[in-house]
């Protein structure tokens, strides 16, 4: 039996929340049989609310009325049509085509088909970071990636920062808003960010897939939208219709980039990949893009579980807790809820936590160091509000002992 197959596929792990949430499905009956209290996922960036009715029954018209041969690799014109439009009026971003424009499966592709752009390469993002990226996109791709962390309060070490781009990085991975820090940067962060990275000729790989979802008085800025950075083509931005339109099985999301050879080859490498976005969720998508009250309408309730895991946590004593400005979850740091004996154990939350019922994500996972041990993330995206009260309340009963 041959065993010597791409070493980089080897290399690839499956999600440590993949792994979780399987875990946590598996032993939830018995913790909700014994105990009589609800099992409650915070572990997984899902959408509990319902697909829009319009792109419901606009995929239903479009399998009525038969397309369901070979979808246009890339997407129709007309949909990336429309695609460039919601760019320019949305994300303000201007000088697109159609020909600019990539439609692939769902974000995680476009996201993956970047990577590609620089197989072998250097690369880095901020920690904490979508896991993903390091379990799979970076060793599918051979990257040679190096993290560069948040401070404790989410801000950026602009001087590390400036150092690592001056050292002859390929690309720069930017997440806006951030996963799993629920951080949105702001327009003076991301015009440093931008001209350090224009400056030393890095490539800009643009993960707005959280765009619409930002709460109070913060906007979304992309990138690629920032008047002084106009000349600056080098950055492909890439948004999904997954979570804004609770569409996470549709796998739909896209690419968008100035520049004309990165186009090119993103087009050819989703025509290897999967050849296109199948043809009936193309009409559905298209549908998608003209809702402006129905999304604002979801981001109002997720507000609302927002606040109420974040004024909840607030009230456990020696927990720190940003208040996430946008994307769907919230990460508190417990390092000064953990016993001595287990300071180096980055389970330690997460295991306290699952034997109580709750299910999280250990801040382990959104690094490939240490440094976020004491760490976890919750998502607030499929809790209702009755089950987040519920959770809260538990925690302040376990930690208070």
């Amino acid at each position: 039996m041959r065993t010597n197959f791409n070493p980089h596929l080897h290399k690839i792990e499956i999600s440590p929340i993949v792994t979780i949430s399987e875990r946590a499905k598996t032993i939830a009956p018995e913790y909700e049989e014994k105990s009589g209290r609800h099992f409650i996922y915070f572990q997984r960036g899902e959408i509990d609310l319902p697909v829009f009715p319009e792109v419901r029954d606009e995929t239903i018209k479009a399998l009525q009325e038969g397309k369901t041969k070979y979808p246009i690799s890339g997407g129709t014109e007309d949909l990336r049509e429309a695609l460039v439009q919601k760019l320019q009026e949305y994300n303000k971003i201007t000088g697109l085509s159609a020909d600019n424009v990539v439609l692939t499966y769902g974000g995680q592709e476009a996201l993956q088909m970047a990577f590609e752009l620089f197989r072998g390469g250097r690369g880095a993002g901020f920690t904490p970071i979508w896991t993903v990226v390091l379990e799979s996109f970076v060793p599918y791709s051979g990257i040679h990636f190096t993290e560069v962390p948040l401070r404790e309060d989410f801000s950026i070490d602009f001087v590390s920062l400036e150092n690592l781009l001056a050292s002859g990085l390929d690309f720069f991975y930017l997440n806006n808003p951030h996963n799993p820090t629920g951080k949105v940067f702001t327009s003076e962060e991301l015009l440093k960010i931008g001209e350090l990275c224009q400056k030393n000729k890095v490539f800009v790989i643009s993960d707005e897939a959280y765009e619409y979802i930002v709460f109070d008085d913060k906007k979304h800025i992309s990138l690629a939208s920032l008047p002084e950075l106009t000349g600056f083509k080098d950055i492909v931005t890439i948004p999904s219709f997954s979570k804004t339109y609770s569409m996470t099985g549709f796998r739909a999301g896209y690419a968008a980039t100035k520049n004309g050879i990165a186009s090119d080859l993103l087009k050819k490498a989703q025509y290897t990949q999967t050849a296109g976005v199948v043809s009936f969720i193309q009409p559905a998508l298209k549908a998608a893009l003209k809702l402006k009250d129905q999304i604002q309408e979801r981001v109002a309730e997720f507000q609302k579980r927002r606040d109420l895991l974040y004024d909840g946590l607030k009230r456990i004593d020696n927990l720190e807790v940003h208040r996430p400005e946008g994307a769907i979850y919230v990460f508190p740091n417990f390092a000064r809820l953990f016993p001595a004996s287990q300071k180096k154990n980055g389970n330690y939350i997460y295991e306290r936590l699952l034997q109580n019922g709750i299910c999280v994500v250990p801040g382990q996972s959104f690094a490939g160091t240490d440094l976020f041990n004491t760490f976890a993330r919750l998502s607030f995206s499929a809790t209702p509000l009755e089950l987040i009260k519920e959770a809260v309340e538990r925690m302040e009963e376990i930690f208070s002992d």
